[in-house]
């Protein structure tokens, strides 16, 4: 039996919630899961990146390069660093068209106690694709390439050796990771099920996005990715929901998770998790935004045998909310222990200007159950922003939930976009309340000199 409730959302905005009824968390669960904290100088101060992998080095266009943005106590006024390829100790030098900053994804992966960056130069031809920027007490400085594969990246512990590791769409670099010698040791897996190719050599597997959490409790990090077979490279089937179990030995055989009928879940392009419910066990969402015309999230609850489809929640927006789930990002942004889900649809539209995007925010209550109930939606008009007359102005293309001042609640970060290029984020800093009314700030992107 399905239940449907509809509540409003601030902005008028409504999201609809279809959930197949189950069990509630448990009274006195644990606190919720926030997963690690970005903090590339130790400082106790969350920090976050910002690539700009079309940008100019030296006179090499297209070469890419990263901002960094470090909080502290006067996140408004942050300290700002770019490092590129031809930055001091980072491996190979910038070349035309490298493309190098992105896929961004952070970790202590030399376990000395500071985050570290690892991003990606998709362009880059002629050695290993990724680079470690290792964090220290000044911030990021010098680099490892290591060869782990193209595509999305996370990090987790996928063996339960208490050493954080790197997953790409194809291969895990297991930790330690170290400066002289890079991964202690890698291993490649398939994201094929063996369930949906044909015997056609053509079909293959490919990848939306990857996730990493600990979806079945066992103190273990397991992987998550949504991806569809390219049937024949040209019939795109349905996005699958993969469910890969990590073991000390190596990350198990993917696995599609099922609905409550014993169907493929259809999963989305978009993917995070975090502890929603407080059971100790991280759940999954994923935003789909091809399966109507205004898209969905949908909530997948862990449980002791991995992501349980079959008591999943879908989360709709209004209509003509567009691309709705397009971002994701799960953090407490009101402080008061239960996480919080941020939702990007890049394409919305604003006061009846097409494509100006924009944010809601669900409220977490303990439940595993995002609902309206206090939402917020959030537009540029936070940050007094330029409207656009098209697809040059987008907002919320980008979320993310960071505590970059260390008050305890998290910052709503969302990305604004001119011209196809991240121009910076408008920041909403976390209340008691919510981001909404709170005193919102712009931080520019940093810039090459």
């Amino acid at each position: 039996m399905k239940r449907v409730r509809r509540a409003a959302v601030a902005g008028a905005v409504t999201v609809v919630v279809v959930a197949l009824v189950g069990p509630s968390a448990p009274a006195g669960s644990p606190a919720a899961s926030r997963g690690p904290v970005t903090d590339f100088d130790g400082d106790g101060y969350e920090d976050f990146v910002i690539p700009n992998e079309f940008g100019t080095v030296d006179g090499e266009r297209f070469a890419g390069y990263v901002g960094v943005v470090y909080g502290s106590a006067t996140a408004h006024k942050p300290r700002t660093q770019v490092i590129s390829q031809n930055s001091p100790g980072v491996p190979d030098r910038a070349e035309q068209n490298d493309s190098f900053g992105v896929n961004p994804t952070t970790a202590d992966l030399d376990g000395d106690g500071y985050t570290d960056l690892v991003v990606s130069a998709f362009g880059e031809f002629r050695g290993p694709d990724r680079t470690v920027l290792w964090g220290g007490p000044r911030g990021l400085s010098g680099g490892t390439a290591i060869d782990v594969g193209s595509g999305p990246g996370v990090t987790g512990d996928f063996d339960g050796d208490g050493h954080l590791d790197l997953a790409t769409a194809g291969m895990v670099a297991y930790g330690p990771v170290t400066r002289r010698d890079g991964a202690a040791r890698t291993a490649k897996f398939a994201l094929d099920t063996g369930e949906h190719s044909s015997d056609d050599e053509l079909d293959k597997w490919e990848t939306f996005d990857l996730a990493a959490g600990d979806v079945n409790g066992d103190g273990i990090t397991d992987l998550l990715a949504t991806a569809w077979v390219d049937y024949d490279a040209n019939l795109v089937g349905p996005p699958f929901l993969l469910y890969l179990r990590g073991t000390p030995d190596r990350l198990a055989r993917p696995k599609t998770v099922e609905n409550a009928k014993g169907k493929d879940l259809r999963g989305g392009q978009a993917l995070a998790t975090g502890d929603l419910d407080g059971d100790g066990i991280d759940d999954v969402l994923f935003g789909d935004v091809y399966d109507t015309d205004d898209g969905h999230v949908g909530v997948v609850p862990g449980s002791a045998s991995g992501p349980d489809g079959g008591d999943a929640t879908v989360v709709r927006a209004r209509s003509g909310d567009r691309d709705f789930g397009s971002a994701l990002a799960v953090g407490d942004v009101d402080g008061d222990g239960d996480l919080d889900a941020a939702i990007g649809s890049p394409w919305s539209p604003v006061n009846k200007r097409e494509l100006q995007g924009r944010v809601a925010v669900l409220m977490g209550d303990g439940s595993g159950r995002l609902t309206g109930k206090g939402a917020q939606s959030i537009d540029r008009a936070a940050c007094d922003l330029p409207a656009g007359g098209s697809d040059v102005h987008r907002f919320a293309s980008d979320v993310r939930l960071a505590d970059l001042n260390a008050d305890g609640r998290a910052e709503l970060l969302t990305s604004w976009i001119v011209d196809n290029r991240i121009r910076g984020y408008c920041v909403l800093p976390g209340t008691s309340g919510g981001p909404a009314g709170s005193n919102p700030y712009f931080i520019e992107a940093p810039k090459y000199r």
